[in-house]
């Protein structure tokens, strides 16, 4: 019987990181073409790239070079452990899991891709190299869904959830801007995060004298449970311990202006 394998995993493109989809899309074509070391060449990129990203979300700063596959992994499992349910219990699978993203960066090192010489070279038939696949594309799913949907607003166009574009947006560079509402949504670098809100006020704004006026208009753009921690002269910070969100709401502009931003904890 003659079929084509599902090789594709689309859910590994709807986080639309950059970085991780070039991998992928590489993978799968290396597949396609038989070259299954260079597959899996790609298969122990793409999960590198997925750990340096998260890496880099969570901390706001580039993971350092050096070190294992599996160390690296182990690092930015560390940094999402508070939003694991059942923790004992998927600790566990994790450190098996470790065993296996492990062996994939072993495994790459003997292809040819790796090194190139031939007494070096290991041949993959099909079945392997479509396993190693399976395995490194759902280890960054779910590095990436945990990520996503535990860090990330679920509120329709809020600080830290993905763009959703309307009709009347306007698209500059890496920026769109809702003219009628007066609103500009700053995204993230490398996805179609929402990292800044700036709202433009018709009327200048106290928030001491109007503290419901001003919540009324940053209360969208934010996790629910946001809670007010501190503020000084026009700034406030706000955290969500459901989605585990920092904030920093500055009031600029005479009182016009109101930036809202998602922040990296040191």
């Amino acid at each position: 019987m003659d079929y084509f394998p599902r090789i594709n995993y689309p859910e590994i493109e709807q986080f639309d990181v950059i970085s991780v989809t070039e991998h992928f899309t590489s993978m799968n074509i290396a597949f396609n073409n038989t070259d299954y070391s260079k597959a899996i060449n790609f298969a122990k990129s793409m999960l590198e790239s997925t750990v340096r990203w998260v890496y880099l979300q969570v901390k706001g700063e580039d993971m350092k070079d050096g070190g294992s596959l599996y160390s690296k992994t182990k690092n930015v499992v560390k940094l999402l452990k508070s939003h694991l349910i059942g923790q004992e219990f998927v600790e566990e699978i994790l450190e098996k899991q470790m065993d296996i993203i492990g062996d994939v960066g072993r495994i790459r090192n003997y292809t040819a891709e790796s090194h190139g010489h031939a007494d070096r070279v290991a041949h993959f038939e099909k079945a392997q190299a479509q396993y190693i696949m399976y395995t490194a594309t759902a280890n960054c799913n779910f590095l990436l869904e945990l990520y996503y949907y535990n860090t990330h607003s679920a509120k329709e166009n809020a600080v830290g959830s993905p763009i959703t574009v309307q009709d009347n947006f306007k698209k500059f560079d890496n920026l769109y801007r809702d003219d009628e509402a007066g609103i500009t949504y700053c995204l993230e670098k490398t996805t179609k995060i929402i990292r800044q809100v700036i709202i433009k006020l018709e009327v200048a704004i106290d928030p001491d004298m109007d503290g419901e006026f001003f919540r009324e208009h940053i209360d969208p753009f934010m996790e629910d449970d946001a809670q007010q921690q501190k503020h000084s002269i026009q700034t406030y910070t706000f955290y969500s311990k459901k989605r585990d969100l920092h904030y920093t709401v500055d009031l600029t502009g005479e009182g016009k202006l109101i930036y809202i931003t998602k922040e990296y904890p040191s």
